[in-house]
């Protein structure tokens, strides 16, 4: 229960992230081709200090939630699976649906990787000096910020999934169903 409320906030903090990015650099993104690097330049400390806290939340965030993902996959997913298999119990929609879990789980993994990756070079950035190369790197990190969030409703709906397949092999077993 630990976890899956760790993944909740993670989900959270990505989503309250992207809002603070947005209302912190509103004014720099009012058109992506011609960025007011006046209103980067003027709005540079202010900006500066919003990713430094993304950027640590961030960092804690993502344990969290990499442990949460790794949880799911490994003491749930991939035990239920072995006993069935054990068990000889048709699960192949469960096995299925764990493939593609741990594929989108791998994703995260190596998406929230570019995205930290990309944070931290966006924090590096001076904005005062340099607003047009900071603003291209905001780009880039908000690309990659969208990217994880794909991974983690991915994520989400593939647990629900596999939820739904449980339950459904359990009426089916309940009820006298077949075996492998």
């Amino acid at each position: 229960m630990k976890h899956l409320r760790s993944l909740a906030f993670f989900v959270c903090g990505i989503s309250l992230a992207g809002v603070m990015i947005r209302s912190g650099i509103a004014m720099a993104q009012t058109a992506p081709s011609s960025p007011p690097l006046h209103l980067i330049r003027s709005q540079c400390q202010s900006i500066r200090s919003t990713l430094q806290r993304i950027q640590h939340n961030d960092a804690l965030l993502r344990v969290n939630a990499g442990q949460a993902y790794n949880t799911i996959s490994t003491n749930l997913i991939a035990k239920l699976n072995s006993r069935l298999a054990l068990a000889q119990v048709d699960s192949s929609r469960m096995v299925m649906i764990a493939r593609d879990y741990e594929e989108a789980r791998k994703a995260f993994a190596q998406q929230y990787n570019e995205y930290e990756s990309n944070l931290a070079a966006l924090v590096k950035t001076d904005c005062s000096d340099k607003p047009g190369e900071f603003y291209a790197q905001l780009i880039k990190t908000r690309d990659a910020r969208r990217q994880v969030s794909e991974s983690v409703t991915t994520m989400s709906k593939l647990a629900a999934d596999y939820r739904v397949a449980v339950e459904q092999l359990k009426v089916k077993l309940s009820s006298g169903g077949s075996r492998g």
